[in-house]
């Protein structure tokens, strides 16, 4: 089964057509993922990653060390005006 395959078993597709269909992400690129801790800001940021963007995600600062595990580049407080490399 391939990882496409998957995505769409699971019903997580938004973020792929997103960034890839839409956006023709490509390696390099930089990115900004809003609400980077949900369902699928989360699954997004790890794309992203995956396909070698820099990401600078957003979220609240509870769940920073989470989106820095998936591999965020920048964290962004949408609650602070301090954006943390």
């Amino acid at each position: 089964m391939d990882f496409l395959l998957l995505l769409k078993l699971d019903g997580r597709l938004i973020p792929w057509q997103a960034l890839f269909d839409l956006a023709k992400l490509s390696d390099g690129q930089r990115l900004l993922i809003t609400n980077s801790s949900g369902g699928v800001g989360s699954l997004a940021v790890q794309l992203a990653k995956t396909m070698g963007a820099h990401v600078a995600a957003m979220g609240s600062a509870p769940t920073e060390a989470c989106i820095r595990g998936l591999g965020a580049d920048e964290f962004i407080d949408y609650s602070s005006s301090v954006s943390r490399t």
